[in-house]
């Protein structure tokens, strides 16, 4: 051993261009770390006798922690970048919307009592609750804002440790399409989105209805539609889902068969937007 020793220190010498002598004290050093190394000689380093088998144990260990908490932090900066990098999303700036850019007219106004319930529902999911939000109303009230609010604080509030997840329905639906073309030639398939939204800690399925060409209340989902939306919605009971649509909530049975109205509906919390206008609708001034 003390040869190995030796050379492995020669060799560190000759890298860094120095002359380093390798000097052995008397004592001899019988660790439990090294349990079927004994009488292992220490050397002198900086006037200390060292072990040098308890040195290298210790340096493994030390090189060790610094891997797992690099892994660590990966892991955590991965879960906390999940919503930008998997959600599907027509507007890129809903990703900057929050509670403090919400804006209402006055604090008694639908939109800020909403924009309150909408808080509460934050605050509840972060304190572990489990169960399905509604924001229903027209569209341009401010649903998919408040949705990803709740999200977006979450996102924060969780630290690294919860996915989270802003999916619009159509382009879900798009998606999953793409992949049933002859000539598709990428990874993903139906089972890889579905997987996706159920391994979302808080999921927002935005703009429910659209999917089904349902605005001008007609639509029927389709079977597909049914298939993906039960599967998910059935595999994401008593967990944090948020859902967002134009309908009133009793419309859905018009569009969606019993069982999956059943798991919209269950454990509910309605925000509803039934009197406050269309915040998108604004008249602009052009040079």
């Amino acid at each position: 051993m003390e040869d190995k020793l030796t050379n492995a220190l020669g060799a560190i010498s000759r890298k860094l261009g120095t002359n380093l002598k390798l000097d052995y004290a008397e004592e001899y050093c019988n660790s439990e770390q090294h349990p079927l190394k004994k009488d292992v000689q220490k050397i002198i380093v900086a006037g200390s006798s060292v072990c040098p088998l308890c040195e290298s144990i210790r340096k493994s260990a030390e090189l060790s922690r610094e891997q797992s908490e690099i892994h660590a932090r990966t892991t955590q900066r991965q879960v906390h970048d999940f919503i930008t990098a998997n959600s599907l999303l027509s507007d890129k700036e809903l990703l900057n919307a929050g509670f403090k850019n919400y804006d209402v007219a006055d604090d008694e106004s639908e939109a800020a009592v909403n924009k309150q319930k909408a808080i509460k529902v934050f605050k509840n999911y972060d304190a572990g609750k489990g169960f399905n939000t509604l924001l229903l109303g027209m569209p341009g009230v401010g649903k998919s804002h408040l949705a990803m609010a709740i999200l977006r604080s979450l996102n924060e509030t969780k630290a690294g440790k919860a996915k989270c997840l802003f999916i619009k329905v159509d382009m879900l639906m798009n998606a999953i399409r793409e992949t049933f073309n002859a000539g598709y030639a990428g990874g993903k398939n139906e089972m890889y989105y579905i997987q996706l939204l159920l391994e979302a800690d808080y999921l927002v399925l935005d703009d429910l209805g659209a999917e089904s060409g349902s605005l001008d209340r007609n639509g029927k989902a389709s079977d597909f539609v049914h298939r993906v939306l039960y599967t998910v919605l059935d595999g994401r009971q008593d967990v944090g889902t948020i859902i967002t649509s134009n309908l009133a909530e009793e419309e859905f049975p018009d569009i969606y068969d019993t069982k999956l109205v059943s798991r919209i509906r269950k454990n509910n919390y309605l925000i509803e937007f039934i009197n406050t206008d269309d915040k998108r609708i604004k008249s602009i001034e052009l040079d």
